[in-house]
């Protein structure tokens, strides 16, 4: 009995000891994530490693209630600089028990992102091939809300910064898969808004709708819808453009991420050049029988039917080839009625100023 009660005591106070261990660990745990101070001090602390990596001027709130940022800066090697004028964020900690993270919102304010000029592969070295990785989450995730505004990306060489008005992002996660229940970019020059579905297995697996928009390029704004499924690998694009004409576009992208190539076809309805922002009174429908290409070179072949105020109507083809984008080839480009017909074929280079050359025949042609 008494080694029993001796067993006893020293389990009871073995106990305690762990339990006291845990309720010390959580305390600490709860001060420094769970209140304003400890916050600020692991804050502190990883500002000091991260050196000039991570850096945070002001803080306020906590991790496991919210909490905001102040002027952040992140600097990532050979890839970017990254500022960010203020960062907000929200979660539910207590779904964790239900295996989900519920993320309520990210916000982030002022964001300019400073792309770095990647160094030139040296003779012989090629870039490494894109290979997509499988992903299964481990626990359900649900994003409430990501939002960014007044956001500026700099490219790395001269160029004219990328204006973000506003971008948003809904999504859930389970498994292998990521629901978007939405993607909106507002930006200076486009608009998009998305929803859709992505499996992070095989070739990643997606299809994605919604509609898009480009603000006036001189020809009144551009607004229509888009449709994409598929894979990384062989993805089907279909646009429409509902104003100021309507257009339709079928295509088709191969091999996103490691050399892309494209073909689309594509075809207006009747459609009227003062739609256009154009002043002269010619009406008709163009065709873009076949085209094809690459991130830096294409060629197609276009048609038109085209009829002007007051003349019998004529029909238009053309072959042009491009193998960069400061020049195109105009194999042939003729215009026909009837018997008659005028061909045209030459070259047009816009790189240094712009300059062309042309070769002109008719045949029963009457002026």
């Amino acid at each position: 009995m008494k080694v029993g009660r001796v067993f006893w005591a020293v389990g009871i106070r073995l106990f305690r000891s762990i339990f006291l261990f845990f309720l010390l660990i959580f305390t600490i745990f709860f001060c420094l994530l769970g209140t304003e101070q400890g916050f600020r001090l692991v804050l502190g602390g990883v500002d000091r490693l991260a050196g000039s990596t991570f850096s945070v001027r002001q803080s306020t709130g906590s991790l496991l209630i919210g909490c905001q940022l102040y002027d952040v800066q992140v600097h990532i090697n050979e890839f970017a600089a990254i500022t960010l004028d203020r960062f907000r964020f929200r979660w539910a900690p207590e779904d964790l028990i239900q295996r989900k993270l519920h993320i309520q919102e990210l916000f982030g304010q002022g964001l300019r992102v400073e792309l770095v000029a990647k160094t030139p592969t040296r003779d012989g070295e090629q870039d490494r091939k894109i290979t997509l990785p499988e992903f299964n989450f481990p626990i359900a995730v649900v994003l409430d809300e990501l939002r960014i505004e007044d956001g500026h990306i700099l490219p790395s060489l001269s160029g004219s910064p990328f204006l973000i008005h506003e971008a948003l992002f809904r999504a859930s996660a389970q498994n292998n898969q990521v629901t978007v229940q939405q993607l909106k970019l507002d930006s200076q020059d486009y608009d998009i808004d998305l929803q859709g579905e992505i499996q992070f297995i095989g070739a990643w697996p997606l299809e994605l709708h919604g509609s898009w928009g480009i603000a006036d390029p001189g020809v009144n704004d551009l607004l229509g819808m888009a449709h994409a499924h598929g894979t990384m690998e062989k993805l089907a694009v279909a646009l429409s453009l509902t104003a100021p004409a309507s257009v339709k576009l079928e295509g088709e992208l191969t091999d996103i991420l490691n050399d892309l190539k494209w073909q689309a076809t594509a075809a207006t309805e009747h459609f009227h050049l003062h739609d256009i922002k154009v002043d002269v009174p010619v009406d008709g429908t163009l065709r873009i029988i076949e085209a094809s290409g690459t991130t830096g070179s294409y060629r197609g072949i276009l048609a038109a039917d085209i009829h002007y105020a007051g003349y019998p109507p004529i029909q238009a083809k053309a072959k042009v080839r491009a193998e960069d984008y400061f020049g195109l080839v105009v194999d042939y480009f003729s215009i026909s009625h009837n018997e008659a017909r005028l061909t045209t074929k030459g070259d047009m280079q816009w790189k240094g100023g712009f300059s062309w050359q042309a070769e002109l025949e008719g045949e029963a042609f009457d002026p």
